[in-house]
């Protein structure tokens, strides 16, 4: 065995990872990936094989950090490894305390242990070279949903409520006196929402010290509605954040943007700027990042709040290839893209409940009432015309500032309104004689005139070939 070359010993160890092909296999059929650690102890030339499959992607808790250094003293190990998920470790808490919101002596001790854990990985990562690392960051306690051993894991009592009731997020404590050195070896960024939730500020301080990343994805879970003023502050630290000059190597930025929208369409979201659309400092950060980054990638999903600040401007987008943006309804001040009009003579009785007394559950119906959900009166149905038409006309503007576009992808109302949302997708010609196109899509309730400005714009942009279609379900 000894005898096989490196070469011949990387062409094997892949065949071991998976149960061997079923000669009968069936549509259900899963593969499964086997533990192939117990072949490195035949020899040396087979532990370094293994190791370039083991070691290329690993989950580690920031417990487990000084198990991670010696394991990642030698400089081959550390080459091997390519993605990295680091979750830190949060106090944990008492099977008592499952049921009850987190209180405020233990949002600071977790506070203090997410900064710890953030200092100690930099530290960990700052000798390594210049490699490219791909970091996924999560923070939990064990005692979390997901986490929990025994019986109580199968029932999340609270469950993210816990701490996102309250808008917990964690984040550093104090910015100036927490050291993060450089971290060069990190090309990719991912923050999932999967366990605790992580600040734009903390999340704009590891940034930061990334001066070589060229991914960035995002998984953010905003403030309710009830809370506009930490709702507002999130914004402007995810733009702060989006600032950075260590984005000057970004090429793909993924953003999931989760926030809730009312579907009382009476409901005050936030209160209008004066300075609209120049004060939307979050989509003139992304605007930015486009006008000046290698930016091949861009995605908004989830509500993202859109404005004619994202797509403002003559500079063009030089690298811009894909785009996708799923838009929410509102702006980042409130303001509508549907009219005013009520198509509906629904009344605005609230069938809130307050039945609740027990003051750590979450009191649904108070909450819904609070969060602009209940009374259920979603009455704007039609786009308003000085609004939505002066975004769209934008935004094809824009596209003819893409001078690589190949893909687009825009929706608004999806996922929310689906029966009055409106899509459209741009394609361009793939060299295989296939025309660019534009198709824009009406779901069935959707009411919307396209002016004509727009469809010539859009027109421009793929020879003419734009389609219209509205879909009948």
């Amino acid at each position: 065995m000894d005898s096989l070359s490196q070469e011949i010993l990387l062409l094997i160890v892949p065949h071991l990872c998976h149960d061997p092909p079923n000669p009968n296999p069936q549509p259900w059929d899963s593969t499964s990936r086997l533990n192939i650690a117990s072949y490195a102890t035949i020899s040396r030339p087979w532990q370094h094989a293994i190791e370039r499959f083991t070691l290329a992607s690993i989950h580690k808790y920031s417990s487990d950090l000084p198990t991670f250094h010696q394991i990642f003293t030698n400089p081959r190990r550390r080459r091997m490894l390519r993605r990295l998920t680091y979750e830190i470790d949060l106090p944990s808490y008492s099977t008592n305390r499952i049921h009850c919101f987190e209180r405020r002596r233990e949002s600071k001790a977790n506070q203090v242990a997410f900064n710890q854990g953030i200092i100690d990985l930099a530290i960990e990562l700052a000798t390594w070279d210049k490699q490219s690392l791909e970091l996924t960051l999560l923070a939990s306690s064990p005692m979390d949903p997901g986490r929990r051993p025994g019986p109580e894991n199968l029932d999340p009592k609270l469950g993210s409520d816990r701490w996102m009731h309250e808008n917990i997020y964690l984040s550093v404590i104090d910015s100036e006196s927490v050291d993060i050195p450089d971290l060069p070896c990190i090309r990719s960024l991912i923050i999932p929402n999967e366990r605790r939730d992580i600040h734009p500020a903390a999340i704009g301080r590891l940034i930061s010290a990334m001066p070589r990343l060229e991914k960035l994805r995002l998984d953010l879970n905003a403030p309710k509605p009830k809370n506009r003023s930490l709702q507002k502050d999130y914004r402007l630290a995810l733009a702060s954040a989006l600032d950075s000059p260590s984005l000057s190597n970004l090429k793909s930025l993924y953003i999931y943007f989760e926030q809730s929208i009312p579907k009382n369409h009476s409901f005050p979201v936030q209160e209008h700027d004066p300075d609209y659309p120049s004060g939307d400092a979050l989509n003139i950060s992304i605007r930015n990042l486009c006008e000046t980054s290698p930016f091949s990638h861009l995605h908004l999903e989830g509500w993202w709040p859109v404005s004619p600040a994202l797509f403002a401007g003559r500079a063009p987008f030089p690298f811009l290839q894909n785009v996708k943006i799923e838009a929410a309804l509102t702006t980042y001040d409130g303001r509508r893209f549907e009219s005013d009009e009520s198509s509906s003579d629904e009344d605005l009785d609230s069938n809130s409940s307050f039945n609740s007394e027990y003051e750590d559950y979450v009191r649904e119906g108070r909450e819904a009432l609070l969060n602009g959900d209940e009374p259920y009166y979603m009455w704007r149905t039609k786009p308003e015309a000085g609004m939505f038409d002066r975004f769209r006309e934008d935004m094809a503007r824009a596209m003819r500032r893409m001078h690589c576009l190949r893909e687009l992808s825009f929706s608004m109302g999806w996922n929310y309104h689906d029966d009055y949302a409106i899509l459209l997708e741009y394609t361009d010609s793939m060299g295989d004689g296939e025309e660019a196109g534009c198709r824009v899509r009406l779901r069935p309730e959707a009411r919307w005139e396209i002016p004509e400005g727009v469809m010539k714009l859009l027109g421009e942009c793929v020879g003419g070939n734009v389609e219209v279609c509205v879909e009948p379900f």
